[in-house]
């Protein structure tokens, strides 16, 4: 996919998602990490971001496209990419905006104020 496509699909997310490279720590092939669709969320606690982390497990599963997905206190970030082309392919931003779909259903959600 070239870069012109994927800030162009980019665009037509909901939500505050990003074009960059995944962590070092995250990857999972010896392979140079490939560009990734980044996105934080944000939660009232824990339990929270983890019953959202397992909602996108589910969806992975269901989807058979797995992400990397960091729980934290508060947080759930997210990377997809695929991992079978090291990169960015248009079912990436499908499951991201699979993802918009979920959190917006999400007990705990905390979403991002609007800028004045």
């Amino acid at each position: 996919m070239s870069a012109d496509e994927a800030k162009q699909l980019l665009s037509s997310l909901s939500g505050k998602w990003s074009l960059s490279p995944q962590p070092k720590t995250l990857l999972s092939s010896k392979l140079i990490h490939p560009d990734a669709l980044h996105r934080t969320y944000k939660f009232k606690d824990y339990t929270s971001a983890q019953a959202f982390a397992n909602q996108i497990g589910a969806l992975a599963e269901a989807e058979g496209h797995h992400p990397a997905v960091m729980v934290e206190w508060g947080r759930v970030t997210v990377w997809w990419w695929s991992h079978a082309i090291s990169g960015l392919h248009k079912n990436d931003f499908v499951m991201a905006a699979k993802t918009e779909e979920l959190v917006h259903k999400a007990e705990g959600y905390t979403p991002p104020k609007p800028k004045a």
